[in-house]
C-alpha cells in the first residue's frame, strides 16, 4: 500500500489531476471525480492508491471506483510499423461498489478518452440511494473526461503553435540576413505604409496584416505573433534580441481552443508571407 511516506521518499513526483469534477451531493452522500494522465496499468494502480491513501487519508471514502485506458505497444512490436503495432488496454475496479467500475470505463470509452485513469470517490451519507447512485457516478466521470479532452486539444494546439513559432523565427532570420546582404536600391521600400497607416508585413510592399489574415479578428490581425496574455509584441522581419518567446500560459489555463486555432492560422499566414519575401529577394539578387 502506498502511503504519504512512500511518496515523500520516492524520486517520482506525486500524481497531479488534470481535472476534478464538482461535488455531487445526494441525501448525505458525496460523489467526486478525478482524472489523471497515465501511460500504463501500473501507473493507474499507483495513482488510485495515492488518491485513496494519501490525498483522502484524513477523510477516508467508502468507495474509490476507478477505470483506466491506455494505448500500448503489442508484445514484440517496436512501433515502427504504425498503428498496427499498438493496442488498447483497459481495466476497472469497483472498490466495493458493484458494477460501478464498468460504468466508469464505459463513460471513458464513449467519450474517447485514452491514456488516463478516472477515479470516482463516494462518501456514503447513511442512506441508500438505489440505482440513481450510478447516474451520479456517471456524471462525475463524464465531467472530468470532457475536461480532459479539452486539455488534450489545448496541448496539441500549443505544440503546433510552438513549432510554427520556431519555423517563423528561422525564416525571419533568413530574411534579415538576405536584406543585410542586399545591394542598396533607392526604389525598393521595404517598409511601405498600407491601408490604415499599417506597415507591410515582413518587408513586402503593399501587404499589411489585413491582406494576410482576412478571416481573423482585429485583435489577431494586429498581434499575429503574440500570445493571449500579450507577453510578446509583433516581431518585425528583423529578429530582436529582446523579443520574448511566448509561453501561452494564459491560453493553457483558459483552454481557449478557438483562439489557439486563430493564432495557428495567423502564424501560417506569416510563414507564407516571409517565404514569399525570401523568394522575392533571392530572385532579385539572382
Amino acid at each position: 500500500m502506498d502511503t504519504l511516506d512512500s511518496f515523500i521518499t520516492s524520486s517520482r513526483p506525486p500524481p497531479e489531476p488534470v481535472a476534478i469534477s464538482k461535488e455531487l451531493k445526494d441525501r448525505g452522500s458525496t460523489f467526486l471525480g478525478h482524472i489523471y494522465k497515465i501511460s500504463s496499468s501500473s501507473e493507474a494502480t499507483r495513482t488510485h492508491s495515492y488518491l485513496k491513501n494519501v490525498v483522502h487519508s484524513k477523510q477516508k471514502a467508502d468507495h474509490e471506483i476507478y477505470a483506466w485506458r491506455c494505448m500500448v505497444l503489442k508484445d514484440g512490436k517496436t512501433g515502427l510499423n504504425g498503428p498496427e503495432d499498438f493496442e488498447v488496454k483497459s481495466g476497472c475496479k469497483d472498490d466495493g461498489e458493484r458494477f460501478a467500475g464498468a460504468r466508469v470505463l464505459k463513460v471513458m470509452e464513449s467519450e474517447g478518452v485514452m491514456d488516463a485513469v478516472v477515479i470516482v470517490t463516494r462518501w456514503f451519507g447513511g442512506e441508500l440511494l438505489g440505482p440513481i447512485r450510478f447516474d451520479h457516478i456517471d456524471a462525475c466521470a463524464r465531467q472530468v473526461c470532457r475536461t480532459f479532452l479539452l486539455y488534450e486539444q489545448t496541448e496539441d494546439h500549443i505544440t503546433t503553435l510552438s513549432s510554427l513559432d520556431d519555423i517563423l523565427s528561422t525564416l525571419r532570420s533568413e530574411l534579415a540576413e538576405l536584406k543585410k546582404n542586399q545591394k542598396p536600391n533607392p526604389t525598393d521600400e521595404t517598409e511601405t505604409k498600407t491601408d490604415g497607416g499599417a506597415y507591410s508585413l515582413d518587408g513586402v510592399p503593399g501587404r499589411g496584416h489585413e491582406g494576410l489574415t482576412k478571416t481573423l479578428s482585429k485583435e489577431d490581425r494586429d498581434k499575429p505573433f503574440a500570445d493571449a496574455d500579450k507577453a510578446e509584441t509583433v516581431p518585425s522581419s528583423t529578429p530582436s534580441r529582446s523579443a520574448k518567446r511566448p509561453d501561452y500560459k494564459s491560453l493553457r489555463e483558459s483552454q481557449d481552443v478557438s483562439k489557439l486555432k486563430r493564432l495557428i492560422t495567423a502564424r501560417e499566414n506569416s510563414i507564407k508571407s516571409v517565404k514569399a519575401a525570401i523568394k522575392g529577394l533571392q530572385t532579385t539578387d539572382g
